[in-house]
């Protein structure tokens, strides 16, 4: 079982449970979008009010929050050499122009 089935199985299970309207999950690590399209949330890094359409090729952060669709993600970074990891030790977002996490 992949980690993007066990997510799709956890989702529905939520979304069964009675007073539960919407169900999300967010990103462990750092990767790149191998599946899938979605929408998240990265308010936490870039401020951005508005889900960030991913699609495959495109680079994700661990502290996003997915939105409605299911991706599956090759992991790039995990612990201290996540984006938020720097971010906390640094206390700012590196000086990369538009958002865009370590490669």
């Amino acid at each position: 079982m992949t980690c993007a089935s066990c997510v799709a199985r956890v989702e529905t299970t939520l979304r069964r449970q009675p007073g539960v309207a919407e169900v999300s999950v967010n990103l462990a690590t750092d990767g790149v979008v191998v599946e899938g399209r979605s929408h998240l949330d990265e308010r936490l890094l870039t401020g951005e009010s508005r889900p960030v359409a991913r699609q495959p090729g495109d680079r994700v952060s661990g502290c996003a929050v997915n939105g409605k669709g299911l991706l599956l993600v090759r992991t790039t970074a995990v612990g201290a050499a996540g984006l938020l990891s720097q971010i906390m030790v640094n206390g700012r977002l590196p000086q990369l122009g538009r958002f865009k996490p370590p490669a």
